[in-house]
């Protein structure tokens, strides 16, 4: 049986550059684990734009 990864808790989102490609950023979303299980806010655009700087807009 495999293992879920174990998900770190995130008030606010995290964004790391990936040195090797130009441009290319990882957001790690917000996130709020329990013995349940998580829950992840996985795009706010108010957050991305106040926290990471991100001001693209994403539309579905």
């Amino acid at each position: 049986m495999s293992q879920s990864p174990t998900i770190v808790k995130r008030v606010k989102p995290e964004i790391v550059s990936i040195e090797a490609i130009p441009d290319l950023k990882l957001i790690y979303p917000k996130a709020f684990p329990d013995e349940r299980g998580f829950f992840s806010e996985t795009y706010n655009m108010e957050d991305w734009a106040n926290d990471l700087g991100f001001k693209e807009v994403i539309k579905q």
